[in-house]
């Protein structure tokens, strides 16, 4: 079985973006950012998808292909989920943006009252509406899924007035929403900067440069999402429409409503890999760019090497040696040990003594 051109494309660099988005995703979920947890865990779901979709479906020949059934089923739920859940987290960082730059209230560390909106927030935009529009597509589902060249499985719609509110109008209503944030924490950014400048500087844990490289990945995927977003929302509301039917919409044979060759429409198998897919590729790589290069991953990828020269050679001897004077010494340590401490005890009794009698405490007083 020949692989498509696009295919022999699609596999390494899914394959390299999934390991790129690692450290930052580790990054993230060590300063417990969970809008940017959500945000690169998303996104490497998202490309081992299409790792695994490019590699199996990778012939223009549907003859040669396999049916996808129970793993497409759960990929096409999957995808509608995530695809939102990662806007969802964008425009949450932008929102959290904005109320930093805030010039009434203007702080890095929220107040427990803000910690509790900004969580609720973040669990309905990244976790609670994409498990409504995951559940709201099977009310939409004409077919069970389609099956192209290189994308692998893509989920259907009904051409129906229920599709757009209860699946493809939320990508472009959150989208909206995080550019209305984006929009504002520019403002206050170049109204505020050198504020926002001694604020970071100033504040423990934050840094001017974290800042902006959050600010920098968010502000890219914004403008990378927020057109795909309005421009699907155009394509599928220029389809006429028809009343809702779920008679219609699930017959008898729905469970067997696979296509299992590309739509006619999309021509080859490079038009088949959408601009949306291409750009969860690239946002592994932006996502390493910000975060696998600063001081936190590099830190990180140290105390990855210095484990690592534990299963070298040179390393596990190293270890040994070390292990065996530790043993030759603990006599001696355990002994120094006990009169250490009991004359640790007899120091703080003296100490003990002298403070409560600053007139004998010498050149101490």
């Amino acid at each position: 079985m020949a692989w498509d051109t696009t295919s022999t494309v699609v596999v390494p660099l899914a394959l390299l973006a999934i390991f790129a988005a690692f450290p930052p995703v580790v990054v993230q979920l060590r300063v417990k950012n969970f809008a940017g947890s959500v945000l690169l865990i998303g996104i490497t779901i998202l490309n081992i998808q299409n790792f695994v979709n490019a590699a199996i479906w990778s012939s223009d020949d549907p003859d040669d292909w396999w049916d996808g059934k129970i793993l497409c089923d759960i990929e096409v739920k999957l995808y509608i989920g995530i695809s939102l859940a990662v806007e969802g987290a964008v425009a949450s960082i932008f929102r959290q943006i904005s109320i930093i730059l805030d010039s009434d209230r203007m702080t890095v560390t929220p107040c427990p009252r803000q910690r509790r909106i900004t969580r609720a927030i973040e669990l309905l935009l990244c976790i609670l509406l994409p498990i409504f529009v995951m559940a709201g597509h099977y009310l939409v589902q004409r077919g069970r899924y389609w099956l192209r060249t290189v994308a692998g499985c893509v989920a259907t719609y009904d051409n129906n007035w229920v599709a757009p509110l209860v699946t493809y109008g939320w990508p472009m209503v959150v989208c909206v929403t995080g550019s209305v944030y984006c929009l504002i924490s520019v403002l206050r950014l170049w109204r505020h900067r050198r504020q926002v400048l001694a604020l970071l500087t100033h504040t423990p844990g934050a840094t001017p440069s974290r800042f902006f490289r959050l600010f920098a990945l968010a502000f890219a995927l914004l403008v990378m999402y927020c057109p795909l977003a309005v421009f699907a929302f155009a394509q599928n509301v220029r389809v006429p429409m028809h009343m809702y039917s779920w008679s219609y919409i699930h017959p008898s044979d729905w469970s067997e409503r696979i296509r299992l060759e590309p739509e006619p429409a999309l021509g080859t198998a490079s038009q088949a890999f959408t601009f949306d897919r291409w750009a969860q590729i690239i946002t592994a790589y932006a996502s390493f760019a910000c975060f696998g290069l600063g001081q936190d991953a590099i830190r990180m990828y140290k105390g990855w090497a210095e484990r690592a020269r534990s299963f070298l050679p040179g390393g596990f001897k190293a270890d040994v040696r070390s292990t065996q004077q530790a043993s030759r010494n603990s006599t001696s340590v355990r002994n120094e040990e006990n009169v250490t401490l009991d004359m640790d005890e007899f120091s703080l009794e003296d100490n003990h003594d002298i403070l409560r009698h600053p007139s004998a405490s010498g050149p101490n007083s």
